[in-house]
């Protein structure tokens, strides 16, 4: 991933930086993550990044910096008030529901926030798509991005072959519309390998969820 020079400009500065602090089992870890405003106080990342079954991790707390940038800062950052992973994540781990909200106080208008590709929006191979987050191969709190062509769209599911690392779950991934405006279409959840990197497809049932989470005041 390349580093993005102003984290400030749109959509870039919806993509959020998240520290994850798990203490669980009296022992305390943190770890990175990204997250997007989607709404005036709501974000949306990845579900491992909340609960995590594999690694016993359960976050205790979490810290947003939206447009985050070692040199200028962030447009805005505070604690979370409250989280959730999809219900069907909690109860069995599944790939197409690793997406979960995160709250926070409501931010200043400068930061705005991403919207969802239209419902009933299909994809096709072959098509343009960007993504960002916050990638462990930058600088902390450096936000880095790409851009590709999809490979493919199966099961709830996008292989993407971006180039990602560590950090970048929940990362917003993106189609630009017909007026120029980003549409998120996938949420960044794995990377096992450079030739297997996958995301949530935003189809009907996430779109609805993301924006029962968007609504809803915790």
């Amino acid at each position: 991933m390349e580093q993005v020079i102003d984290a400030r400009e749109y959509p870039h500065r919806c993509v959020c930086h998240l520290e994850i602090r798990n203490s669980d089992s009296g022992t305390s870890r943190i770890k990175s993550g990204t997250g997007w405003f989607v709404g005036r106080n709501t974000v949306i990342t990845a579900a491992h990044n909340i609960i995590d079954h594999d690694e016993r991790f359960h976050a205790s707390s979490v810290y947003v910096s939206a447009g985050r940038s070692p040199r200028q800062g962030s447009v805005w950052s505070g604690p979370a008030t409250w989280y959730q992973v999809h219900p069907h994540w909690a109860i069995s781990p599944s790939p197409e529901v690793d997406l979960a909200a995160v709250w926070v106080a409501q931010q200043s208008d400068l930061v705005g926030n991403l919207r969802l590709i239209e419902p009933g929006q299909s994809l096709s191979r072959g098509q343009e798509i960007h993504i960002a987050g916050y990638p462990d191969t930058l600088p902390f709190g450096a936000q880095g991005r790409a851009s590709g062509h999809l490979r493919g769209v199966g099961q709830g599911r996008i292989d993407h072959q971006l180039p990602t690392s560590n950090g970048v779950s929940g990362g917003p991934i993106w189609i630009v519309d017909s007026t120029g405006m980003p549409r998120v279409a996938g949420i960044h959840t794995h990377a096992s390998s450079p030739h297997e990197t996958e995301a949530v497809l935003v189809t009907d049932a996430i779109s609805q969820q993301i924006k029962k989470w968007r609504d809803a005041n915790p």
